[in-house]
């Protein structure tokens, strides 16, 4: 019967030690993870890259070249003034005098027929609106899972493990 309990007590005490070691390893990897400057002194290029890269996920840098290439694509068209809002437009009207009512509504069909005229350009306006909104929605997602892996990257525990 002593021999028995002589082999178990050897038993738990490797595996306290195994244990032990396998608790040294891991503090020295959490260590290694967090010591951002020995990271940076180690390998201080892909250290940059990677900090820069995650930088850039999170401002929304992709979003923000993406769009610049529509707009250069599209031939970067200027946005529609928004110098005159409606009420303003509606004041001015109101200030012609007795010409107001036929102002307005000599406004208002040429408007109707401006309408009328770029139907066809606004239903290719919206599908392409509705594909970019999709691919924006894409784009997004993506950047966020980029974000994510170079953020777990940057900070993962050395690829070099030290038993000692």
């Amino acid at each position: 019967m002593g021999t028995r309990a002589d082999q178990a007590r050897r038993q738990v005490a490797a595996a306290r030690e195994a244990l032990a070691g396998e608790v040294a390893g891991m503090e020295r990897s959490l260590r290694d993870a967090v010591d951002l400057p020995a990271r940076a002194r180690r390998d201080p290029v892909r250290f940059a890259g990677l900090a820069a890269g995650a930088a850039f996920v999170a401002v929304g840098g992709p979003r923000r070249v993406l769009r610049r290439v529509g707009t250069v694509l599209r031939g970067g068209r200027p946005p529609a003034p928004r110098s005159l809002l409606p009420e303003e437009i509606e004041r001015a009207v109101e200030d012609l005098g007795p010409d107001a009512g036929a102002v307005r509504a000599r406004l208002e069909h040429e408007f109707a027929a401006y309408l009328d005229a770029n139907r066809q350009d606004r239903a290719r306006t919206d599908a392409t609106r509705t594909l970019l909104r999709a691919f924006d929605t894409i784009v997004g997602t993506v950047s966020k899972r980029a974000a994510r892996v170079l953020t777990e990257r940057l900070f993962a525990a050395g690829t070099e493990r030290r038993d000692r």
